[in-house]
């Protein structure tokens, strides 16, 4: 098993003032994504939700399989997986991820972890909440197959 690390000490010490502001091709070549990458991810299912967690239950640490994360809960513009990239606002994000180490810190994390990503299961499928929408939105782009994450299940959702 990999050794836990966790995200603020993935981040310490990192000057995580940007650099510069990334465009979108640049977020695709740091990211290692190809022309027919981008087109795949393009045309997975994304969609968004309006969701609460059911009241009085506290979230589950889960190993989620990405394949399963179809969206988010709550407002946004994007309508699929590569504008949801092009929309992150955190640039430092982009220096930080590449995808080989990316894979190594997920791989690390475990239910003692304090920063994990939130999502909202809703019929079997998972919706980025409160926590994590960079990591997950990167993780599912660069076509990490599992990530870990706090997952409260849905209620009184209007799709």
């Amino acid at each position: 098993m990999a050794q836990r690390v966790d995200i603020r000490t993935f981040l310490a010490g990192i000057d995580t003032t940007p650099r510069k502001k990334y465009s979108d091709q640049d977020r695709i070549a740091l990211l290692n994504i190809t022309a027919n990458d981008q087109a795949e991810i393009e045309s997975l299912e994304f969609s968004r939700i309006f969701c609460n967690p059911v009241a009085g239950q506290p979230p589950v640490f889960k190993i989620i399989d990405l394949e399963k994360l179809v969206g988010v809960n709550g407002g946004g513009r994007a309508t699929n997986w590569m504008e949801q990239l092009f929309s992150l606002h955190k640039q430092y994000i982009f220096d930080l991820y590449k995808p080989e180490s990316f894979k190594t810190y997920l791989a690390s994390c475990d239910s003692t972890n304090e920063d994990l990503p939130h999502v909202i299961e809703h019929n079997g499928k998972y919706y980025i909440d409160t926590n994590g929408k960079h990591r997950l939105s990167i993780a599912k782009c660069i076509k990490i197959q599992s990530a870990p994450a706090l997952v409260s299940q849905a209620s009184d959702c209007a799709d």
